[in-house]
């Protein structure tokens, strides 16, 4: 199932709770989530388990974590059109190239990605 979800909303934490300050998903992405406000979450559950998340400010991406990368995969090609750039994790690569997000920067942990938003259309 899934779900977009602020900070705010009901239930966002009995989702959001596991991610969040979890040594797992920190060592995964080489990351940190915050709940920042302003942020919308994107996540796919099942069973009541988070399976995928990415979180969203302004446009970029700022978050991203799967234990299911083919629902990661949905999640990304779900927001593609809402998404001007994003710096991610790079052990998702290839779900982001599947979804059709462009590759612009690499680094040691992360990527720089484009999305679809602001895309010319001929």
């Amino acid at each position: 199932m899934l779900k977009r979800m602020v900070n705010t909303d009901r239930d966002f934490y009995k989702y959001m709770g596991q991610i969040f300050g979890s040594r797992v998903v920190q060592r995964v992405t080489s990351d940190r989530f915050y709940d920042d406000s302003g942020k919308e979450w994107i996540m796919e559950i099942d069973k009541n388990i988070v399976v995928a998340v990415i979180s969203v400010k302004d446009s970029i991406i700022k978050n991203v974590y799967a234990e299911d990368t083919l629902c990661l995969i949905k999640i990304l090609k779900e927001i593609f059109p809402e998404i001007s750039a994003g710096v991610v994790p790079n052990v998702y690569k290839e779900m982001y190239v599947t979804a059709g997000f462009e590759i612009i920067e690499e680094k040691k942990n992360f990527l720089k990605i484009k999305g679809g938003k602001d895309i010319e259309q001929n």
